[in-house]
C-alpha cells in the first residue's frame, strides 16, 4: 500500500513538473505584452512595473495550461466531498466512544479541510475573469485586479 501510494505521489509530481514547465515557456515576451497592454489601456502606466504574461489565450500551450490547471478542480471538489462524507459517516459511529475533546477537534478539522478545499473554486474564478477579458466579452478594473492578484 506504501509502495503504490509513494509511486502515485512519484507520477502527481511529475504531471506538476510537466505543467510547470509548459507554463514557463507559454509566457509571451514582455515588450509585446507592455505594447498589447497599452493599446488596450492607454490611461494606465506600466513604465515603472514588470510585465509579464500572455498576450492571448488562443495560443496552444497557454490554452493547454489553462485547462490544465481548472479542470481537474470540479472532479477534485466532488471527491473531497464523497471523501468527507464517508469520513463523517465513520466518524458518526465512533462518536460514541470518543471524549467530547477528540469529538471537538474533529469538528473542527473537518470544517477546516471543508473550508480549503473549496479554495481552488477562487484560482477558478480569476482564469474565469481572464478568460472574460480576453474575449472581450466584459472587462473592467476590478476584473483586472482579480486577475492580476
Amino acid at each position: 500500500m506504501l509502495f503504490s501510494c509513494s509511486l502515485f505521489s512519484l507520477f502527481l509530481y511529475f504531471l506538476h513538473c510537466i505543467l510547470c514547465t509548459t507554463f514557463m515557456f507559454t509566457l509571451d515576451d514582455s515588450s509585446e505584452v507592455r505594447v498589447q497592454l497599452r493599446e488596450m489601456r492607454p490611461e494606465y502606466d506600466f513604465d515603472d512595473y514588470l510585465v509579464e504574461g500572455h498576450a492571448s489565450i488562443f495560443n496552444v500551450n497557454t490554452m493547454f495550461t489553462i485547462l490544465a490547471v481548472n479542470v481537474p478542480i470540479g472532479p477534485t471538489i466532488v471527491l473531497i466531498f464523497i471523501i468527507r462524507a464517508k469520513v463523517l459517516a465513520k466518524l458518526c459511529v465512533k462518536s460514541a466512544i470518543m471524549s467530547s475533546r477528540t469529538a471537538k477537534m474533529h469538528r473542527t478539522l473537518t470544517k477546516v479541510l471543508t473550508l480549503q478545499s473549496v479554495l481552488p473554486v477562487f484560482f477558478g474564478g480569476a482564469v474565469g475573469s481572464y478568460a472574460l477579458c480576453q474575449l472581450g466579452v466584459v472587462c473592467s478594473p476590478v476584473q483586472e485586479h482579480f486577475i492580476i492578484e
